[in-house]
């Protein structure tokens, strides 16, 4: 199974979806343009090993969503954790 972080797909939608350079989605997600370019990279690894190897593939959520901590460094962070569902998911 292949785990798609926030960070991740924040990158994937960002440049992929949205079109935006990697310049300007390492601005709005508050990284470097290195690190932004790592997400991406690992991101589009982990959809394609799936898509290729029939592995299943899983978005984790953002615990810190609610607070200027998030992993995607981005107040507009969309993908809050649901508890109830990681709980399922641990199991």
């Amino acid at each position: 199974m292949n785990v798609v972080e926030p960070e991740e797909l924040e990158a994937l939608r960002l440049v992929d979806l949205l079109d935006y350079d990697q310049e300007v989605a390492a601005g709005h997600m508050g990284v470097s343009r290195k690190t932004l370019w790592r997400d991406l990279h690992e991101g589009r690894r982990k959809v394609v090993e799936a898509l290729v190897e029939g592995k299943r593939l899983e978005m984790a959520g953002c615990a810190d969503s609610e607070t200027k901590d998030c992993c995607c460094k981005n107040r507009e962070c969309s993908y809050a954790a649901d508890a109830s569902h990681e709980q399922q998911t641990e199991r």
